[in-house]
């Protein structure tokens, strides 16, 4: 079996990275620079919309039929296993990441009068359950879909990196998401003990012990110079991170910081 359109999703719609762009990712990558550096609308209008749409579909992301059914092979970054969302579960971390993070910057633009309307005409055209015909809704949907579906993708193992990228990407999700309630339980989930099926179950991040069973003193754990680098890089970025947002909700002294 050859998973030609399968293929085309993965490196032609929602692969990302610094050499190769793609249609979503790509675009999403370069409209909230652009939105972030000029303050411009025309990007965010443009960002915002296509977030919307994949907070539609992202929940139900799964590449498990291609990897699984009727003899099917569709190699990805699963690191063994059939999980994965839009991309192998190893990735996925990634384009979750820029998912939460793109939440969080077109977050303004969610209330914007043409975004409201476009999305609004779009949902009524196709029957949507959300009738999008306010901020309030279409930033719902972005939370549901891309911040709690991050974290249930987490939970099913259908993301998971090395060590650090969807610890990484789950606290980047927690932080977009800013609910009380929730944004604690994702928070928590990080730091719990792992156990998993390694394909449909994972109970937690596992940061605190890795750090302490996984790290060397130089910085450096057991996989390969790059892959170690990597790690490294992953949770600082995700200690500044926690460490900006304690500060900036007054909570420092109840977020747990690298």
């Amino acid at each position: 079996y050859h998973a030609y359109v399968a293929y085309f999703n993965h490196f032609g719609v929602y692969f990302n990275d610094v050499y190769m762009g793609s249609l979503v990712a790509g675009a999403l990558d370069y409209l909230s620079r652009a939105y972030l550096y000029t303050g411009d609308e025309k990007y965010g209008r443009l960002g915002a919309i296509i977030l919307d749409r994949i907070a539609d579909i992202y929940p139900e992301m799964s590449i498990k039929y291609w990897s699984t059914t009727g003899g099917r092979r569709y190699p990805n970054s699963t690191g063994g296993s059939p999980a994965g969302k839009d991309l192998g579960r190893i990735w996925a971390s990634f384009s979750a990441e820029r998912y939460a993070e793109c939440y969080d910057i077109f977050y303004p633009m969610f209330a914007d009068e043409e975004v409201v309307s476009f999305l609004s005409e779009k949902a009524e055209y196709y029957n949507l359950e959300n009738d999008k015909a306010s901020a309030i809704k279409i930033r719902k949907n972005g939370e549901d879909g891309i911040c709690r579906a991050i974290f249930e993708g987490c939970k099913s193992a259908s993301i998971l990196g090395n060590f650090g990228l969807h610890q990484r990407a789950l606290i980047k999700a927690a932080i977009a998401l800013d609910d009380a309630k929730d944004t604690a339980a994702m928070l928590d989930w990080v730091y719990a003990s792992s156990s998993t099926d390694n394909n449909s179950f994972n109970t937690g991040g596992d940061i605190n012990s890795r750090l302490i069973d996984e790290l060397y003193r130089d910085g450096m754990n057991r996989e390969s110079p790059y892959y170690n680098q990597m790690a490294l890089g992953d949770l600082i970025d995700a200690a500044l991170a926690l460490e900006r947002y304690a500060r900036a909700t007054g909570g420092v002294d109840k977020i747990m910081v690298l």
